[in-house]
C-alpha cells in the first residue's frame, strides 16, 4: 500500500484519532464522539445553522458542553472555514 493510500485508509477508517468538522459533521459522527448524545448532537447542529462554528472552542456554547466535556473531545474536533 502506497503511503498516501494507507493515510487515506486510516482518515476514513472510523478511527478515534480522526478529526471532525463542527460545521459539516453528521449527527452520527457527533454522536461517536465521547460524551456526545443526540441531544447535545442537536444542539451543535442547530447552533452551526445559526451561524458557523469559528474555533472549536465554541461548541461549548452547547447546553451540556463544558469545560471537562470539551477537555474529553477537543483533540477529536477541528472548524474548518467554509
Amino acid at each position: 500500500m502506497t503511503p498516501l493510500l494507507f493515510l487515506w485508509a486510516m482518515a476514513t477508517s472510523g478511527d478515534p484519532a480522526t478529526k471532525i468538522d463542527l460545521n459539516q459533521a453528521s449527527m452520527q459522527e457527533l454522536m461517536d464522539l465521547p460524551g456526545i448524545g443526540e441531544k447535545k448532537a442537536t444542539g451543535i447542529i442547530e447552533q452551526r445553522t445559526k451561524r458557523p462554528f469559528r474555533r472549536i472552542t465554541e461548541v461549548m456554547l452547547i447546553r451540556g458542553i463544558g469545560p471537562k466535556l470539551y477537555a474529553r473531545i477537543k483533540d477529536r474536533l477541528l472548524v474548518i472555514a467554509h
